[in-house]
């Protein structure tokens, strides 16, 4: 059955389609999937999916009403992708990374050595229990100690009450 989400949905999930038309025909990629069941179905949290390609057709307007945007698979991101996505974590967006390696790499070749290069984040992190946090201008870049994306974390109680926590936290909206 159909479920009626709200006009305006506060939680993104960020498909990286550089990412994935990089690695690829033999890719697999379940992570749509894993951010459907574990924030749409287990907390019930209202999500759209975001993606580079998106974001470089229709511009930050994509951004708009996200207060939290969950990366996964994101290694490849195009410059002016990368320069909306930091403006919108400056204007307060929380951004949350589960790879080391997130936003190292463009096409052109060029490449970073972190995201926190990339993204321009200078300040200090503060260590919380499930993740590390960076402020950057008057937004927040979480970088989770363990990632969600895996087949059946959804099953994983303590997991998925981290989810919901950081969900009640950034704004991001739960039913």
């Amino acid at each position: 059955p159909r479920i009626k989400l709200p006009g305006r949905a506060t939680t993104g999930v960020w498909v990286s389609q550089e990412t994935l038309a990089t690695t690829g025909p033999r890719v697999r990629d379940n992570d749509p999937y894993i951010a459907y069941v574990l924030l749409g179905e287990t907390i019930g949290a209202p999500f759209r999916y975001v993606s580079d390609w998106g974001v470089e057709r229709k511009g930050a307007s994509e951004f708009s009403d996200l207060k939290i945007l969950y990366v996964a698979n994101a290694k490849y991101v195009p410059a002016g992708v990368r320069d909306q996505l930091t403006r919108w974590v400056k204007g307060g967006g929380v951004l949350v990374l589960t790879g080391a390696d997130s936003f190292t790499q463009q096409i052109d070749g060029k490449t970073f050595a972190n995201w926190k290069e990339a993204l321009g984040v200078l300040s200090e992190p503060v260590s919380r229990d499930h993740f590390e946090e960076w402020t950057l201008g008057e937004g927040r870049v979480l970088v989770l100690k363990a990632s969600i994306w895996k087949m059946g974390i959804w099953d994983d109680r303590q997991r998925v009450s981290q989810v919901r926590d950081l969900q009640a936290r950034s704004g991001g909206g739960m039913d």
